[in-house]
């Protein structure tokens, strides 16, 4: 897969699914799966969303490896092929990323998300190599998540760096400030598929983002919906309204 193939698949909300347990702090698969039953049947579809389990929003640092997993197993089967599953692949030993990228890859995951090593601060020699080792030892493709608040080398100069590796396909792109975002939308937006996790909705699709990061289609898939559909008619006016 290459940018533009990306460009195409990865479109719309990109939905940072909830992860549901027991009282007992077990996993909860089958009211998962309800869930993601619940965002298909109600627009949540290929060209209108994206579903992106086991990330932050689906607590995925409060789940082991095989919880992990089995998040992934149980999403891609609940989709049943009818929209795009991405994953988190955030950890921070190397060889484990590598690990969850080939597994996520195996299951159907289509889009790993992965970040700058976590905890101990990492240079830009050690974000670059993470991402050049999974690119080259697992075949899922990857999107880069910006998250410049932790890791101030994951900047729009590392994003560049990163571009260049094979799997890389995807941008969740956020900055410190409006300028700058808008800097890294215009330096991205004709190579990768690039998704809005600033807010600016309007402005960003004007740049060229092809979706936004939102939580509301776990219980209101209608509405991130109706604003990509008011988004991609131009209608920006109503958007903003």
């Amino acid at each position: 897969m290459n940018g533009q193939q990306a460009k195409e698949l990865f479109r719309g909300p990109m939905v940072s699914v909830a992860t549901p347990f027991h009282d007992d702090y077990s996993l909860d698969i089958p009211t998962l799966k309800r869930n993601i039953r619940f965002m298909v049947d109600r627009g949540v579809r290929t060209g209108n969303g994206v579903l992106l389990v086991a990330a932050a929003g689906g607590e995925f640092p409060m789940l082991n490896n095989e919880e992990r997993k089995a998040v992934m197993a149980a999403s891609v089967e609940a989709a049943a092929g009818e929209v795009p599953v991405a994953a988190s692949i955030q950890l921070i030993p190397t060889h484990e990323v590598v690990e969850l990228a080939n597994y996520a890859h195996s299951v159907g995951v289509q889009l790993g998300q992965l970040s700058a090593p976590y905890y101990y601060p990492p240079t830009a020699g050690d974000v670059y190599q993470l991402f050049k080792t999974v690119s080259e030892e697992s075949e899922l493709p990857i999107m880069v998540y910006a998250n410049w608040w932790v890791t101030p080398a994951m900047n729009a100069e590392m994003c560049e760096r990163l571009a260049a590796l094979p799997n890389v396909v995807a941008l969740k792109w956020s900055a410190s400030d409006i300028g700058e975002y808008s800097r890294g939308l215009a330096q991205f937006a004709d190579r990768l598929a690039l998704i809005d996790n600033q807010g600016p909705f309007v402005w960003g699709h004007m740049l060229g983002t092809v979706g936004f990061i939102t939580h509301q289609s776990n219980f209101w898939p209608e509405y991130p919906g109706l604003v990509w559909e008011l988004l991609e008619a131009k209608r920006y006016e109503q958007v903003i309204a």
